[in-house]
């Protein structure tokens, strides 16, 4: 017998239950037809591409089967009178597959938070504790090791030690020459020349 895949929208405002009862249906109606129903997925309420019969939201329910012709076509011709149908679409596959489908996976994936991407599990709330009492003492030698404000301060100069290292006005003026000790250094210019006619009288 070949195999199908069908999915169809439910309105959105019915219920979960409303949903798995048409699934129900649907499957015994195939079963009835003598095929068989290997996997059936409601993947939940999920918004529309663009609005169906003026709706924005569906039920989506995902079919795996394995019939006659004859079956798919009495399964279609029961989603097309069903009012709560909104869409349907059924296709030939070559061969079944036994593992959830991508939305299944990707929804339990979003479901279970407590799975990491990369497959590691993450901590419980004892778990935690107990990493955390682990890592005390190495949080403990780590401020051992860093320095303290106290610390810090006794190596910073303080305002009184950099003013005492600063030389003040007073020492820059001793330091500095007079204006009277650079004329008394520079010769007058009587003096040269005195010196010049002396040197002229010789």
């Amino acid at each position: 017998m070949p195999f199908y895949e069908s999915t169809f929208i439910v309105r959105p405002d019915a219920s979960p239950q409303q949903v798995e009862a048409l699934a129900g249906e649907m499957e015994t109606l195939v079963k009835d037809q003598g095929g068989a129903v290997p996997k059936t997925e409601i993947w939940g309420l999920k918004s529309l591409a663009y609005k169906i019969k003026k709706n924005r939201k569906g039920h989506y329910v995902y079919m795996t089967m394995e019939a006659p012709a004859a079956a798919l076509g009495e399964l279609e011709r029961n989603l097309h009178f069903n009012e709560d149908v909104l869409r349907f679409m059924s296709i030939k596959i070559d061969e079944l597959d036994p593992e959830a489908s991508p939305m299944m996976r990707n929804k339990s994936s979003r479901e279970d938070r407590s799975i990491r991407r990369d497959g590691e599990r993450e901590p419980d709330v004892e778990e935690a504790g107990e990493a955390a009492k682990a890592e005390a003492p190495k949080v403990e030698a780590a401020k051992a090791e860093t320095p303290t404000v106290e610390a810090a301060k006794a190596e910073t100069p303080t305002v009184e030690a950099a003013k005492a290292e600063t030389p003040t006005v007073e020492a820059a003026k001793a330091e500095t020459p007079t204006v009277e000790a650079a004329k008394a250094e520079t010769p007058t210019v009587e003096a040269s020349e005195g010196e010049t006619t002396k040197e002229g009288d010789n």
